[in-house]
């Protein structure tokens, strides 16, 4: 916690790694990442407390389970990463907690995709990560869910979504993607609500932007 001079400690710390943090009900959330069923833990602003969830990635090879970013909007919140079960029911990635039960969102994305960054975009949340597809539709690494369904953005993008952001009434994403839709742009591209366009060019390892 940096108080506007230096830094101090939040309680004890965890004892995981921190993935993504959001702010909830008033408390801080922080998502981590493990090898058995994991849970969001929240600071109540004395002390690390459960979320009160349990999140898995059930495959044997590699059983780790992720929290890779989380969003509020509309007052629900959105979890994505790396797991196909919440509460013990099936899901592809992506979560939405709306105060009282846990919606899994037409299904998700495939079990062995991932979700990288989330963003509310015309009122609507938009999921980006590495996915082909999201519930029944074909979307390349970016996907629409309108409240009741998941929808494409154009054709998407060619690779990798790593992080988004709404800036100037524009959709920015950033990532490892050389195209967006048939456009040719180097790891950024902004959605202006009907096509893709380019903007500028960025280089570089681990592009995100919040």
């Amino acid at each position: 916690r940096w108080d506007g001079q230096e830094w101090n400690p939040v309680g004890e710390g965890l004892d995981t790694s921190v993935l993504s943090l959001v702010k909830y009900n008033g408390n801080i959330l922080a998502g981590s990442s493990g090898y058995e069923p994991i849970d969001i833990n929240q600071w109540n602003g004395s002390e690390w407390l459960p979320f009160g969830a349990s999140f898995e990635f059930d495959d044997w090879y590699m059983p780790e389970a992720q929290i890779n970013v989380m969003s509020v909007q509309s007052g629900n919140l959105v979890v994505g990463g790396r797991f196909n079960k919440v509460d013990g029911m099936d899901c592809g990635n992506i979560a939405l907690w709306n105060g009282s039960s846990w919606n899994t969102l037409e299904g998700g994305m495939g079990m062995y995709d991932r979700v990288y960054a989330l963003a509310e975009y015309n009122g609507q949340l938009i999921a980006g990560g590495s996915f082909y597809t999201a519930g029944a539709v074909d979307c390349n690494n970016i996907a629409r869910w309108d409240g009741t369904q998941w929808n494409p953005l154009g054709s998407g993008l060619d690779s990798e979504v790593d992080g988004l952001a709404v800036y100037n009434g524009d959709l920015i994403a950033v990532g490892y993607f050389n195209y967006a839709g048939s456009v040719e742009c180097k790891s950024v591209a902004k959605w202006n609500g009907s096509e893709w366009l380019p903007m500028g060019t960025l280089s570089g390892d681990f592009i995100n932007v919040k």
